[in-house]
């Protein structure tokens, strides 16, 4: 069965679900809130669907890989990988902080600033994973494509395309 669902398929759930959680969480986030509804379960849901996300992206950029270029393109995936989560929280962070100073300005307490710019650091998130689900979508319609066009390709199997 899991020959039969696609990378993109599975990006496409992964940013969609992230993106939900972090929209949840965003709305529920409250200092004076219960731990649980306000951060366990909207941070449980999108840590377990970046896994999947990470996972999934890292199969399909190896996936029909010649051995000898296995290392190489490993390694260009893991830079990715860790050269877009740096830029990422970078950016969130500096949402929370512009946030909370403005807050801050504006006569809010600590607690309440703090709060406002991690909420928007987190609607900052479902613009990324927005911007994921969107590339999901059009890598899925466009291996759709491929496959259509490699017919002769076994099922399930990557198509290397360029």
């Amino acid at each position: 069965m899991l020959s039969k669902i696609t990378p993109a398929m599975t990006l496409t759930g992964a940013f969609f679900l992230q993106g939900l959680g972090l929209l949840w969480w965003s709305a529920v986030l409250d200092a004076h809130a219960g731990i649980t509804m306000s951060f366990v379960l909207p941070g449980m849901l999108w840590a377990f669907c970046c896994g999947i996300a990470v996972v999934r992206a890292s199969v399909a950029c190896t996936a029909g890989v010649e051995g000898h270029m296995a290392g190489a393109v490993s390694g260009l995936n893991n830079t990715t990988l860790q050269i877009g989560a740096a830029i990422g929280v970078a950016l969130l962070s500096t949402l929370a902080g512009k946030r909370t100073a403005t807050e801050l300005t504006g006569g809010a307490n600590l607690t309440e600033a703090s709060t406002s710019g991690h909420a928007l650091a987190l609607v900052g998130g479902v613009g990324l994973a927005v911007t994921g689900l969107v590339l999901a979508v059009v890598l899925w319609t466009s291996s759709r494509g491929q496959q259509e066009t490699h017919g002769d390709a076994e099922a399930g199997t990557p198509v290397v395309v360029g």
